[in-house]
């Protein structure tokens, strides 16, 4: 797997929604997305024999083999262990899907696993077993499904719905590129901080499209740092809630039609080079102590009744008296 910085993004989210996940729910990713593109055949077996020891049809997953041995007690997987708990889950719950009837080292296909963990009730079940406790602490009990599904690049996430749900730690060992190829629809329902996390990381071409299907309410939530890397063609088209949020060097770099949308105190700080190109109606309702700072070209733009309001020193330079 590709250590990403998004990893301090989905691990946190990924359990809970795996518990109300149905048995042939899932919703296929992006196909364009590299991250999910290939079917080709997991190296899991079906069994889960090599992964996590046998899986028992009475109902509790038997063995963990030597996923158990290699688990940290702390519960933080490294790259390698999250693939490897993921697939012996897969594994393990095909198994009792089939009532252990899969053959013996036959290769799970990434379709299968999806089907795997889509099965909410079995993967619960599975799930009992202690040598997945790490997995289950890693994504805070949090549609562990979800998250298995992406760590395993797998064609579709067996509960949609329950994305959100995964925390921010867990999301976050997900490697950026596959995160870009999940619905935007999908993404677009993530929490506003979740969000601020992932946008700066995206392509500029993803983060844009996603930035674009925000509601109001979550723009205005999203951190200034994930505004200011969306490029301006995008942040032009943000709410003025979410364009007050930027810092001053970021809303310089706006159009100045845009700027004039924004509340008169957001303007004011604009700098002097930048409030000279505003329309005379924006310029009007600024205080006067900002107006004082204008340069007199600009000042001579505007009617008496608001001139008549500057210091005596300004008004003699514009031979007003």
């Amino acid at each position: 797997m590709m250590k990403s910085p998004l990893a301090k993004l989905l691990t946190a989210k990924a359990l809970a929604g795996c518990l109300a996940v149905c048995a042939t729910g899932g919703v296929a990713l992006a196909a364009s997305s590299s991250a999910f593109s290939g079917g080709g055949n997991a190296a899991v077996s079906s069994s889960g024999g090599s992964q996590g020891g046998s899986a028992s049809g009475s109902g509790s997953a038997s063995g963990s083999g030597a996923v158990s041995a290699s688990m940290p007690a702390s519960g933080t997987l490294t790259p390698a262990q999250m693939t490897q708990m993921c697939t012996s889950l897969a594994g393990q719950v095909d198994a009792l899907r089939q009532n252990g009837a899969a053959a013996a080292g036959a290769a799970l296909s990434k379709t299968g696993m999806m089907q795997a963990l889509a099965n909410a009730p079995l993967v619960t079940q599975v799930l009992q077993n202690q040598a997945f406790t790490s997995l289950v602490s890693t994504v805070e009990s949090k549609n562990v499904a979800d998250f298995c599904a992406l760590a395993l690049q797998l064609p579709g996430l067996p509960v949609p719905a329950g994305l959100a749900d995964l925390p921010t730690k867990a999301l976050s060992m997900i490697p950026v590129s596959t995160l870009a190829g999940v619905p935007m629809s999908i993404l677009s329902a993530l929490p506003a901080p979740d969000l601020s996390q992932l946008l700066p990381q995206l392509p500029t071409g993803v983060a844009s499209q996603l930035a674009g299907q925000l509601s109001a309410a979550t723009t205005s939530q999203l951190s200034a740092g994930a505004l200011t890397a969306l490029p301006t063609s995008v942040l032009g088209q943000l709410p003025t809630s979410g364009l007050s949020a930027l810092p001053i060097p970021t809303l310089s770099q706006l159009p100045i039609p845009t700027l004039s949308t924004l509340p008169i105190n957001v303007v004011a700080n604009l700098p002097s080079s930048v409030l000279a190109n505003m329309p005379t109606s924006v310029l009007s309702k600024l205080p006067v102590p900002t107006l004082s700072q204008l340069p007199l070209s600009t000042l001579q733009k505007l009617p008496t009744s608001i001139l008549t309001k500057l210091p005596a020193n300004i008004l003699a330079k514009l031979h007003i008296g």
